[in-house]
């Protein structure tokens, strides 16, 4: 099991544009108390959005994420520690949202994991070894509407 912790503070450039800087922190929870493992990610996602269709309290965005992360994990086993590898992840994302404003300054969120664009760039270090490698997706398709993992919600709040 593990917490997620996200920040995300925007600013909007005109009426349909927003450049934001956001945050991110995980931390596991042990379940496994003979051995236990830790892991922690942070990261730093600001992203630039765009607003295209806009009717009554319905919005509809596109939305461009440029983000950095870093994670290490280490293991704890009868007095002794083993540390995990070292990541370092730089991604760049872009793919359509939904927006419902509940009131002026409060909205809800959906980001739609079904039309993206991106690339991730990555380089992990386990004691010595050094390993680099990146990856480039471009996809459409219906089989994340259905999966929870696809559509993720969130709420905002409009100063």
């Amino acid at each position: 099991d593990s917490i997620r912790r996200a920040i995300s503070l925007a600013f909007f450039l005109a009426s349909r544009s927003v450049i934001s800087s956001g945050r991110t922190k995980n931390l596991d929870i042990p379940t496994d108390f003979e051995t236990i493992t830790k892991s922690s990610v942070f990261g730093v996602n600001p992203y630039l959005r765009y607003y295209a269709l806009k009717w009554n309290k319905f919005s509809v965005y596109g939305q461009g994420t440029l983000g950095i992360r870093f994670s290490n994990s280490s293991t704890e086993s009868g007095g002794t520690t083993t540390d995990g590898p070292k990541i370092t992840t730089l991604s760049f994302n872009i793919n359509p949202g939904l927006s419902y404003d509940l009131t002026d300054i409060i909205a809800l969120e959906a980001s739609i994991n079904m039309f993206n664009l991106g690339y991730n760039y990555y380089s992990t270090k386990d004691g010595s070894e050094k390993v680099n490698g990146s990856s480039f997706g471009i996809g459409a398709g219906l089989d994340n509407i259905v999966n929870v993992g696809g559509l993720s919600i969130g709420a905002i709040f409009k100063l």
